[in-house]
């Protein structure tokens, strides 16, 4: 008896299992719609070739845009000419950062020849802004620079001192003025040979 109770459930469920299979819809629209529904495909689209011409354009159109050179901690050039005179040299004797060079220094030492200042573009790299205040400098006729970046104006200034007597040198120990908008700062001056 128990075997026929078995036998007799066993025959219902595979029933009950072959009945549930044939509901499923084996139909390949309706599969079909149906995965659409769960995930939605993106559209295709076609890739265009990209022409000679076009790809010129948008170089050219880079290379128009205004690139800012960020000044760097790296030393200036260890010395420097006037492109006009390059029998004189402005030597390298300061670089820092967060201060300038007051115009209380030994190269600022004439009452007839005050500081010249002037500005630099923020553009220039540190060398060409280095290089554009030696030309200024030996232009006015004055042995001695600063030339530091300030960041809220994007702008080099440079500051240019007479420095016309012997033994009148500056030092770093004369960038003492504490400003946090100057990023970098470069001082330089020509060497007064002993024997001269």
């Amino acid at each position: 008896m128990l075997r026929q109770t078995l036998t007799i459930q066993l025959f219902y469920l595979t029933l009950l299992a072959s009945s549930a299979l044939g509901a499923i819809n084996t139909n390949p629209n309706f599969i079909a719609k149906t995965a659409q529904s769960k995930a939605s495909k993106p559209k295709p689209y076609p890739f265009k070739q990209t022409t000679r011409v076009e790809i010129l354009k948008r170089q050219k159109k880079k290379s128009l845009r205004v690139r800012r050179s960020v000044p760097s901690n790296v030393p200036g050039p260890a010395d420097v000419s006037p492109t006009t005179d390059d029998s004189v040299t402005y030597y390298f004797f300061h670089r820092g950062v967060g201060a300038y060079e007051t115009d209380d220094n030994p190269s600022n030492d004439s009452d007839w020849a005050p500081p010249a200042t002037t500005t630099i573009s923020g553009s220039e790299a540190a060398e060409d802004a280095v290089q554009s205040c030696a030309d200024f400098s030996w232009d006015q006729g004055y042995f001695a620079f600063q030339v530091y970046y300030r960041r809220s104006t994007d702008q080099w200034t440079c500051t240019s001192y007479i420095f016309a007597y012997k033994g009148d040198q500056s030092s770093s120990a004369y960038f003492n003025l504490k400003d946090d908008d100057v990023t970098l700062a470069y001082g330089y001056q020509q060497n007064w040979d002993e024997n001269n």
